[in-house]
């Protein structure tokens, strides 16, 4: 059996593995192998996805690197504009659907956050609003002139939080480029928005700040110490 006829079964297999039982009992190397088998068109495309997911550690940030990122690591420039863009459209279709989900713990707020951000190329700063149950009642983004968190304005934020039932705010920005680190800036900026929401009776829980597949929490990095007026 030659290499290549080999490789093909091999992609009939995954196929034919995701039409009866779907995504659920794959592995991270088979998921990523199925989708590289369409848009590669020859050669085992087992072998890319483990050299993608050896460079990147996962999935998720093989799917939230840039374009040329994906391209240097061996992908088409065909099969890294469809890989964005494809997770592009996943992260609207959460941003679409966020009302009354549960974001009760950082944990929930961090992987709701990172999967809005996949695909981001340029940084902006998100905001849901909560209920007294944490539960989503609004999802704003802030994408004029790829505005980052510091210079998003406290005014900006607070309007946001005027409508009916709001208890909780979480913020979120992304460093499409860095890592998963706030700023000095981040804190201080953090802090102002939490004493002017506190004076419209709405608790910031929490600041998360992506950065691909990474995610961390702004307020754990001091804001707790700056928060008195």
């Amino acid at each position: 059996m030659s290499t290549e006829t080999n490789a093909k079964e091999k992609r009939a297999e995954l196929r034919a593995r995701f039409l009866s039982k779907g995504l659920g009992e794959m592995t991270e190397r088979e998921i990523l192998s199925l989708f590289l088998s369409f848009t590669v068109q020859l050669g085992d495309v087992s072998e890319l996805a483990d050299t993608l997911l050896s460079r990147f550690g996962s999935i998720s940030a093989v799917f939230a690197a840039s374009d040329a990122e994906l391209t240097d690591a061996g992908l088409s420039e065909h099969a890294a504009i469809l890989a964005r863009s494809v997770f592009a459209v996943r992260s609207e279709n959460t941003q679409r659907t966020a009302k009354g989900r549960r974001l009760d713990t950082f944990e929930r707020c961090g992987e709701f956050f990172r999967s809005c951000y996949i695909g981001a190329q340029s940084e902006y700063v998100m905001m849901a609003t909560l209920d007294s149950d944490y539960r989503i009642l609004s999802l704003h983004s802030f994408r004029e002139g790829g505005i980052s968190f510091a210079e998003c304005s406290v005014r900006m934020l607070a309007e946001r939080v005027m409508e009916r039932g709001v208890v909780f705010a979480v913020l979120a920005h992304n460093h499409p480029k860095g890592q998963a680190i706030p700023s000095e800036e981040d804190i201080t900026a953090t802090a102002a928005v939490y004493r002017a929401l506190g004076q419209l009776n709405v608790t910031l829980i929490d600041h998360v700040l992506v950065s691909g597949a990474d995610y961390a929490s702004v307020m754990r990095y001091g804001v707790g110490g700056n928060q008195e007026s």
